[in-house]
């Protein structure tokens, strides 16, 4: 299982627009950049 953090860091360093989401290799979602910045506002906020 991945962090918001490894999933940013993902995002940030690959330059990429999209990660998708498996688990055990099962497509079940994905996440944009623009969606990972506001789970980071909204991570921010709560601090």
């Amino acid at each position: 299982h991945n962090t918001v953090e490894e999933a940013y860091g993902l995002l940030n360093v690959a330059g990429a627009q999209t990660l998708f989401v498996t688990d055990g290799g099962r497509y079940i979602g994905h996440i944009t950049w623009p969606e990972m910045k506001l789970i980071l506002e909204s991570l921010a906020a709560e601090l």
